[in-house]
């Protein structure tokens, strides 16, 4: 599993209600693009997933999905009929990998694509 540092987000309070978004750009022969709309994780779900990829990666892998689930507010997830996918546990447990690692990145530790971190401030939406 690969290393991932967390970083507090600039601003010191998060309302409920916020989101942020990220578009996670097509890589030919593993995924296509993504946009998400989500609601920044808080210290305590950073610890979680943190803590599970210290047991397993089946672990991990859970952990990630459940927070993922339940922070992502909105997707332009498709399936191959071109139907939109429900968020959910299930639907992200059918993810391929190298895209679940890269919503993972986003939600649960604020990391875009490019690898810069996002700025909360900057990103989140009321």
């Amino acid at each position: 599993m690969s290393e991932v540092t967390a970083v507090a987000a600039p601003i010191d309070f998060l309302d409920e209600g916020y989101t942020a978004s990220v578009d996670i750009p097509a890589v030919e022969g593993l995924h296509g693009a993504l946009s998400l709309e989500y609601k920044p994780c808080v210290s305590s779900q950073i610890a979680k997933a943190l803590d599970a990829s210290q047991k397993s990666e089946e672990d991990w892998t859970k952990a990630t999905i459940g927070i993922c689930a339940s922070q992502i507010a909105a997707w332009t997830l498709k399936d191959r009929h071109g139907n939109a996918v429900p968020i959910s546990p299930a639907s992200l447990g059918r993810v391929s990998r190298p895209l679940l690692l890269k919503i993972a990145a986003a939600v649960v530790f604020g990391e875009k694509p490019n690898g810069e971190k996002a700025s909360i401030e900057g990103d989140v939406k009321n």
